[in-house]
Formats: C-alpha cells, sequence, structure tokens
C-alpha cells in the first residue's frame, strides 16, 4: 500500500496489541464449547474498549495504534462494534486491521471447530465483504497472501492433490505447491516440490480444494506436518 517506513512501523504495533483486551475474557467464555450468551458476547465485545482504555493509561502510544485497538471490529456498513462506525469514520489501519483479523479468525482453529481452508477465507471475505470491508485494502491484502494462500489445498493437472508453500510475486496464480496425494493411486506420495512458475506448464492448478470434499477431519494437523516437511 506504499506506506511510509513510520506507518508500516505503527501499523505492525496495531498488529500486535490490538487484541490484548482478549486476555481479560474470563476462561470459562473462552474454553466454552457452544454458542455464546448475550450476556457472554458482550463480555467479548469489551476487549475492544478495554485494550484502548489500557494502552491510554500507559501513554506514549501513537493515536493510530489505539485506534485500532478500539475500531478493529467496525464495519462499513456500521454494523460493528464498539461505536457502529461506518465509511470514512473508520480509519485507514482499522479498516487493514478488520481484514487481518476476520482472515486470522477464520482461518485459526477453535475449540468448537476447525479453521478454514486460506482460499476458501478469501473467498468469504470477497463475496460478503463488500459492505463490510474496504475493496481497495482488501486487494492489496489478496496481493500479498496471494490468490492461492500459503496451506491452501489445490488439485494439480497431474491428478494429484497439492498444498501451497510459497508465493510467486511475479504471478499470484503460479504458487510453489508440495504434491502429497495421488489420485490415480488413490495413495498418498512423496514427491519433490513444484515450483509452478518455473516448470514451463508441466503442470498447473486445476482447482481449489476443500478438505471436506475429502474427508481429511484432520486437516489442520496434516496441513501443518505437510508445510514442516523440508523441500
Amino acid at each position: 500500500m506504499h506506506l511510509s517506513p513510520e506507518d508500516i512501523r505503527k501499523a505492525g504495533l496495531a498488529g500486535l496489541l490490538m487484541d490484548m483486551g482478549m486476555a481479560h475474557v474470563p476462561q470459562e467464555v473462552w474454553d466454552k464449547d457452544a454458542p455464546l450468551t448475550p450476556e457472554e458476547w458482550d463480555v467479548v465485545k469489551s476487549h475492544t474498549t478495554l485494550a484502548h482504555e489500557f494502552l491510554t493509561l500507559g501513554g506514549e502510544m501513537p493515536a493510530e495504534v489505539l485506534d485500532v485497538c478500539l475500531n478493529h471490529h467496525e464495519r462499513l456498513d456500521g454494523s460493528g462494534y464498539p461505536n457502529g462506525l461506518a465509511g470514512e469514520q473508520i480509519g485507514m489501519f482499522a479498516r487493514m486491521a478488520a481484514i487481518c483479523d476476520s482472515y486470522d479468525a477464520m482461518t485459526s482453529n477453535r475449540l468448537h471447530r476447525s479453521g478454514e481452508d486460506p482460499s476458501r477465507a478469501l473467498l468469504k471475505i470477497d463475496e460478503d465483504g463488500g459492505a463490510l470491508f474496504d475493496a481497495e485494502i482488501f486487494q492489496a491484502f489478496q496481493r500479498a497472501v496471494g490468490i492461492y494462500p500459503i496451506g491452501s489445498l489445490v488439485r494439480l493437472r497431474s491428478h494429484r492433490l497439492a498444498i501451497v508453500v510459497e508465493q510467486n510475486p511475479d504471478d499470484l496464480t503460479l504458487p510453489k505447491v508440495r504434491p502429497f496425494y495421488s489420485l490415480s493411486d488413490r495413495a498418498f506420495e512423496k514427491s519433490e516440490d513444484i515450483d509452478l512458475g518455473n516448470c514451463f506448464g508441466a503442470d498447473q492448478i486445476i482447482t481449489r480444494e476443500t478438505p471436506e470434499g475429502w474427508d481429511m477431519s484432520e486437516w489442520p494437523a496434516m496441513s501443518a506436518k505437510l508445510l514442516a516437511v523440508a523441500s
């Protein structure tokens, strides 16, 4: 987004601190394996004002960081919290944080659910976010994480399933992938990584896939293990 070094520092600091208020949400709310009550939701939502208050009391914190702590759950259509801000009432850093926070929440594992596939999380934000998120900032975010984010499950023309392991900054449609399952043989395999941007068309991504579509209930653990394997 062509920010200055000082603004990049402030944005990074805001990203580190924006959810510090969550440390004051009771553990029983965190651990609850059921829908939260309206009262419990109010407790969770208080993390924005708590973080803002604590950091304000501490002093010497950039105004942009304080704004992100307070407003990263605000939405462009005014449906967010804590103050129902809309449009340009929401600062640029808070609009950036809203996208990062939503993507992180969707792709992270929780006690009651597994995280979304990264590619599908991007699609959902794109489909549902027109009224919620800043379109220009979302485009910059998507350029940063890629059309096929690291950890995405894809099907290759070579009739294999693969996991995306590295982005190609010159062409986001041609990342580096790690094949791990042969659809022809219906068996796991160990093979070398493929740099789709430098394989002269020998293979390519046919489509995104979902772990549910292949009955991979242990996908979070499996994907972590696949990403940890040395290329």
